[in-house]
């Protein structure tokens, strides 16, 4: 997964070239620079490193392998719980257009997967 990009860059750099959504980026990004290579059982084999070109963020601390394991384990669920809501999303969307109802606008879709808005 990579977050939209804008002049080559993520569109969450402000003008100072630092995350403007650091508190709250998704796991993809908490992982940044690192990627978690695993086999065919998904299991943790190796780590490799992202060209770090256009990223604004870099960690500080080095973290174990087994942070990194438990942490990108964590991205792929948070990132098929938010599969299964887009999916629920869609079909309450279909169902509305059947019945003739409006369509729900981007607030309405992040109340629906629980963002503050």
């Amino acid at each position: 997964m990579v977050l939209a990009q804008e002049s080559g860059a993520c569109r969450l750099l402000g003008e100072d070239a630092r995350c403007q959504a650091y508190e709250a980026r998704p796991l993809d990004c908490r992982l940044y620079p690192f990627v978690i290579e695993r086999d065919e059982d998904q299991r943790a084999t190796g780590v490799t490193a992202f060209d770090p070109a256009g990223c604004g963020e870099r960690r500080e601390a080095a973290e174990s392998f087994a942070e990194l394991d438990r942490a990108d384990a964590a991205r792929w669920s948070e990132l098929e719980d938010y599969q299964r809501l887009v999916a629920r999303w869609n079909r309450f969307a279909r169902h509305r257009e059947r019945l003739g109802h409006r369509r729900r606008d981007e607030i309405e879709f992040f109340e629906f997967l629980g963002v503050p808005t």
